[in-house]
């Protein structure tokens, strides 16, 4: 099991996060990271979960709680409300 973290303050290169407009992107870059390939040769997301809604589900910053979970490229991966990507791969029973 692999968990991978991004906080609002520690964007790609170091910028702040203010929403988490890049959800979908952090999502196939962890996978891609977990299974030691480029993003570009990741599934598609949108086979598993619509993109654009996963990057808006946690726009707003009013602290509501909350944590989307979905499978995706044999991977179960959750998205929380503070950006954190946990994978856990799925067994094959």
């Amino acid at each position: 099991m692999g968990t991978h973290e991004r906080r609002r303050d520690d964007g790609p290169g170091g910028q702040a996060l203010e929403n988490h407009a890049d959800s979908s992107l952090r999502v196939v870059g962890a996978v891609a990271s977990e299974l030691g390939i480029d993003p570009v040769d990741c599934e598609p997301l949108y086979e598993s979960i619509d993109p654009t809604a996963l990057d808006e589900l946690f726009t707003t910053s009013d602290g509501t709680a909350g944590r989307v979970i979905f499978e995706y490229a044999g991977y179960s991966v959750t998205v929380d409300n503070e950006g954190q990507v946990t994978l856990a791969e799925l067994s094959d029973t």
